[in-house]
């Protein structure tokens, strides 16, 4: 996806050539050069409109006839040259300053070429509802563009994070950018924490390595296309520009932050619900836990919990079933056969090949940037599992509304579940936790439909 600024042009371009650098006569060099009509001379030719006062940036008349014939129209224009290479979309710069027109002729021609193709627009504000120079735009009604970069994304989760908003002001804001966005737009809007406008995350998060990993889990668990700045994986710091845009650390990157970042696009790339899933927003109750539940039409539910405190927090979301059983698990080390123990009865634990063919999982990662532990448990006749370390499951009375599920801070101390036991074929819901006090990055559980957590 190539960047193309089509609302200016450089003075030092052979299209102005104001310093004469180019054989090819200018616009700035004669009224008679082939490129003069692009451009608006107040005072030929040093008086000329150009981008925001700069001098070095020529603003063009983009519907002018011939300017549209060398970008959009003609066999060898700048959209068919670039997708004759091979090229899948555009990014238009500036997409506020583009006349509605020339957006709506450049998608055309690019459909035409590849229907494939994708058109990104630079729009910082709710694109669904932009006035621009005094007209309001319509960049998602489907005959502009297919989405647009995610700055509302960026501001909500940093005002957030920095503690600046609270967690139902968050999910109010996001609200409004779903419910006013076509659910395609809202699905390939650009979810960026970064960019070459803005300071980079690790800089406006005051240098909070655990913040940081906070937006970044956000960034891959919500509906959206994640948005990676180049070096932001690595750990590069940046205020505003220039400084944003300096070179990537080679041999001096964060192997820690690309780490997290690795583990958490493989969550991501795991699990179709992530990818492709609805989002249902929901309140905490708790000023400090945003949370919201990914969803599809397979029934696959995952909710996420991201807790902005250095404090623990009990968190209560009410659940459909009212059947629990009390199970006792207890981890027996052998190489290839473990057993759990349910009062007298005893259930084999197969390879993990058989994982889902199971219909009731207990499902648990733990990563860091210094490792990825990986267990799971299914109670059936069936019970693949792998158990890097022991796990209790307490005893609670039947028909309890409510699971509690505490994590604790060390990543290789017993954990205690209470949990659901059915042979009902009923899907669950997954769970992702986000603190910055523990594990580093993050836990995930599947559980059932709704639950208690202490996160």
């Amino acid at each position: 996806i190539l960047d193309g600024v089509f609302s200016h042009t450089g003075a030092d371009s052979k299209y102005f050539n104001k310093f004469g650098n180019y054989d090819e006569v200018g616009a700035f060099q004669s009224k008679d050069s082939k490129y003069s009509s692009w451009y608006t001379f107040n005072e030929f030719p040093d008086n000329y409109k150009c981008w925001w006062g700069v001098k070095d940036l020529p603003n063009v008349n983009e519907l002018n006839k011939s300017y549209m014939n060398y970008i959009i129209y003609e066999e060898d224009s700048v959209i068919n040259k670039w997708t004759s290479m091979g090229i899948k979309g555009w990014r238009l710069d500036v997409a506020d300053e583009l006349p509605t027109e020339f957006i709506k002729e450049f998608r055309k021609e690019l459909k035409k070429n590849d229907s494939e193709s994708i058109l990104i627009g630079e729009v910082w504000e709710d694109a669904s509802n932009k006035i621009s120079y005094n007209e309001r735009r319509s960049y998602l009604v489907g005959n502009q563009l297919d989405s647009v970069m995610g700055y509302p994304f960026r501001d909500n989760i940093v005002s957030f994070l920095k503690g600046n908003i609270t967690s139902k002001e968050l999910n109010n804001k996001f609200m409004t950018i779903k419910e006013n966005y076509p659910k395609e737009s809202f699905k390939a809007n650009l979810n960026l924490i970064s960019s070459h406008d803005v300071p980079r995350i690790k800089t406006e998060l005051n240098y909070d390595e655990a913040m940081v990993k906070l937006a970044v889990a956000t960034q891959m668990t919500f509906e959206g296309v994640p948005y990676i700045y180049y070096g932001d994986e690595a750990g590069l710091c940046g205020g505003t520009d220039p400084d944003n845009r300096k070179t990537y650390p080679w041999k001096n990157e964060d192997e820690n932050m690309i780490e997290f970042y690795k583990q958490s696009i493989n969550t991501r790339k795991q699990y179709n619900v992530l990818i492709n899933g609805d989002t249902e927003f929901i309140d905490t109750n708790d000023d400090d836990v945003f949370g919201y539940i990914r969803f599809n039409d397979k029934y696959e539910k995952m909710l996420i919990l991201v807790n902005r405190s250095l404090e623990n927090k009990n968190i209560s979301i009410d659940i459909k079933e009212n059947t629990l059983e009390i199970v006792d698990i207890k981890y027996s080390s052998k190489k290839y056969l473990e057993f759990i123990s349910k009062e007298c009865e005893e259930f084999n634990l197969l390879e993990s090949k058989n994982l889902k063919e199971s219909a009731l999982t207990l499902v648990i990662y733990l990563f860091s940037p210094f490792s990825f532990l990986y267990l799971s448990v299914i109670i059936l006749p069936s019970i693949p599992t792998i158990l890097p370390f022991s796990i209790y499951a307490q005893k609670i009375s039947a028909c309890l509304p409510q699971i509690s599920i505490l994590i604790k801070s060390t990543l290789f101390s017993p954990c205690k579940f209470l949990y659901p036991l059915s042979t009902a074929k009923e899907k669950l819901v997954n769970a992702l936790f986000f603190s910055p006090t523990y594990l580093n990055s993050g836990s995930l559980v599947s559980l059932p439909t709704k639950t208690t957590l202490f996160i």
